[in-house]
């Protein structure tokens, strides 16, 4: 996933989202590049118990203001703080998470070295982001592709990493993968990955982002030999803990 070109292509508009789900890159659905698609319902209590969350364009924004991750850790309070004065995020149910408690700076880090994140860390990167372009452009700075602080939401988003694929346990990966390399080395090519072992983790329980279980899915459908098929590509938690644990850490995922 070319993650730029995408979201590029939605056209966002130059406003810090509303909503808390518009903050999403796409919905946490099945299949949510369909028309029409949105979020199922009670995703929160699913995924917000766990780090399943990349911020895309945090690489975008370092690029255009020179900042690195410490540097952008300095509003980590403020920003804390501003998710609650000047947005509608934390009407978020709660999820064993909450928008109050501190952001530690290891966690821009993370976000720099595109690691999933708890959602509402992820969207307090995001506002200190907006705070930190807020005050460079008040001082007089000039900023690449950004004139005023919300330019931001046009470039960032909050990647989900929510899926499974259902019938892709670990009971099918040890018949059919575990001990074939070529079958290994094929599914890792399809989904872009540098290691297999986001295979292994993702029939073991872990999720992904939706392009890595789609790129997962179908090349088990078409290129492994024996005619082996699995189930859809599935937002929700499913049967044999699929979908149960926090995000693959061996995912490579474009955040832009």
């Amino acid at each position: 996933m070319d993650y730029l070109a995408n979201i590029i292509q939605q056209q966002r508009q130059a406003v810090r989202p509303a909503n808390y789900e518009d903050l999403l890159f796409h919905p946490i659905a099945d299949d949510p590049t369909k028309s029409g698609a949105s979020c199922y319902s009670n995703w929160e209590f699913d995924h917000g118990t766990q780090p399943r969350f990349y911020v895309g364009g945090v690489l975008w924004f370092m690029r255009s203001t020179s900042l690195n991750a410490n540097s952008l850790a300095g509003y980590k309070e403020e920003a804390v703080q501003a998710v609650l004065d000047r947005t509608n995020w934390s009407d978020m149910p709660n999820s064993n998470n909450n928008w109050t408690g501190q952001i530690a700076r290891q966690q821009f880090n993370a976000a720099r070295n595109q690691k999933p994140l708890f959602f509402q860390k992820a969207a307090v990167i995001i506002m200190a982001c907006e705070l930190a372009a807020e005050k460079m452009l008040a001082s007089g700075r000039t900023l690449q592709d950004i004139n005023a602080a919300e330019d931001i939401y046009r470039f960032m988003s909050i990647i989900p990493a929510c899926w499974n694929i259902n019938d892709f346990d670990a009971d099918f990966y040890n018949q059919h993968i575990a001990k074939d390399k070529a079958a290994q080395e094929t599914l890792r090519r399809a989904s872009k990955q540098s290691q297999k072992t986001v295979i292994a983790e993702l029939a073991n329980g872990h999720t992904v982002t939706y392009e890595t279980a789609r790129a997962i899915k179908s090349s088990i459908d078409n290129d492994l030999p024996g005619n082996v098929n699995v189930g859809d590509v599935r937002a929700q938690p499913g049967r044999h803990k699929l979908g149960h644990k926090r995000t693959s850490d061996y995912e490579v995922c474009d955040c832009g």
